[in-house]
């Protein structure tokens, strides 16, 4: 239930932005304060994120966002559906940038091993040389792919999380 006044701030402000048909049964309602206190707790789910009206949540960035939900379970950043969401939306931002790292780390150890392939190469290269860098060439270009949608990812997420801060009227 809801039993503080942050608590009850934030599950006022999602009702204001329901529509009637999802305020209009106790069950309703009692499933809307279940999902105001987990965010309290620090530990809501994806689906009661959704519930709320809250974007940007993906199994990906779960731990990232409840992470950030329980650092600010003081509650005064969760007093609004705005708060929620820029609280969310850092966590969602933390978790593209860390796998943005990792994917950076992945793309120069595949850069790594071609230069290594490369470098081991004689003059005439033999089948296995060719092939050995063929393998680093095919291993790069995947890493690559992978750490410029990695990129995208981060760079939507902060933007993401740099709107909700400008709607809910705080600074990053």
């Amino acid at each position: 239930g809801v039993d503080a006044g942050a608590e009850t701030s934030l599950l006022g402000s999602v009702i204001d932005n329901k529509a009637d048909t999802d305020v209009d049964t106790v069950a309703k309602l009692q499933a809307l304060a279940t999902a105001v206190q987990a965010v309290m707790d620090g530990n809501a789910t994806k689906t009661q994120l959704e519930l709320l009206g809250i974007t940007g949540v993906t199994t990906d960035n779960l731990a990232a966002v409840q992470a950030n939900l329980a650092a600010a379970n003081d509650a005064t950043q969760l007093k609004t559906l705005l708060q929620l969401q820029w609280v969310v939306s850092v966590g969602a931002a933390n978790a593209a940038n860390t796998a943005l790292g990792t994917a950076q780390s992945e793309l120069d150890a595949a850069q790594l091993a071609l230069s290594t392939a490369l470098s081991a190469m004689s003059d005439p290269a033999t089948l296995a040389q060719l092939l050995a860098v063929e393998t680093a060439q095919t291993a790069l270009t995947a890493k690559a792919t992978a750490a410029t949608a990695a990129a995208n990812a981060a760079n939507t997420a902060v933007t993401a999380a740099t709107d909700a801060a400008t709607a809910a009227g705080e600074a990053i």
